[in-house]
């Protein structure tokens, strides 16, 4: 008898009973997307913020083939001013060729057999694209002829560092009064070996 009530009462309203099943399949849909609503809006987030670099990175392109290219001008400018290892004679000769312009006399020059350890692989100051040459000289002259000779080195297109430098006086009979000896490492940058 209740079986017939209930369904003389959903006769009844056939509009009041589609809204109520639409109503429980609507709540339903709603409870299984909403765990789905916070991930597709994180998605969304994440390929916005994307598009975002993207745009900047296209904005940041602009004339970055010029910049290569003035890059590599660079490089090869820096090349053309490194020592070649191999060379010696050159090399040797480089540090001689200061006598003629300057009031020194260029005693010794000694090339390094290897590179310091701070400057070697995995040293503090690990050159990685290129190499270093190190150079003992002792040079002699009076004071400003030295500091002629420190100026030029740092004056000439080599890329060089002068380390250690030791200064005293020339003690030795026969010497003009105020001559000095400087003795001192050069750094000069090579090609990688």
């Amino acid at each position: 008898m209740k079986d017939n009530k209930i369904v003389a009462v959903l006769k009844r309203y056939p509009i009041a009973l589609c809204c109520v099943l639409v109503l429980v399949v609507l709540t339903v849909l709603l409870f299984m997307r909403s765990g789905k609503n916070e991930e597709l809006s994180t998605v969304e987030q994440e390929r916005h913020s994307r598009m975002d670099v993207i745009d900047g990175n296209i904005i940041a392109a602009n004339g970055l083939k010029e910049d290569l290219a003035a890059v590599e001008a660079i490089v090869q400018q820096l090349d053309e001013r490194v020592f070649d290892r191999d060379a010696r004679a050159v090399n040797t000769n480089f540090f001689y060729s200061f006598e003629k312009d300057l009031d020194v006399v260029v005693q010794s020059v000694r090339q390094m057999p290897d590179v310091p350890q701070s400057m070697a692989k995995g040293g503090p100051h690990e050159l990685s694209l290129r190499s270093a040459i190190v150079y003992e000289l002792v040079v002699g002259g009076n004071y400003a002829g030295l500091i002629g000779f420190m100026d030029a080195v740092y004056q000439r297109d080599a890329i060089m560092r002068i380390s250690d430098f030791r200064l005293s006086k020339v003690t030795a009979a026969g010497t003009p009064e105020g001559q000095l000896n400087a003795a001192m490492r050069v750094y000069v940058l090579a090609k990688k070996d």
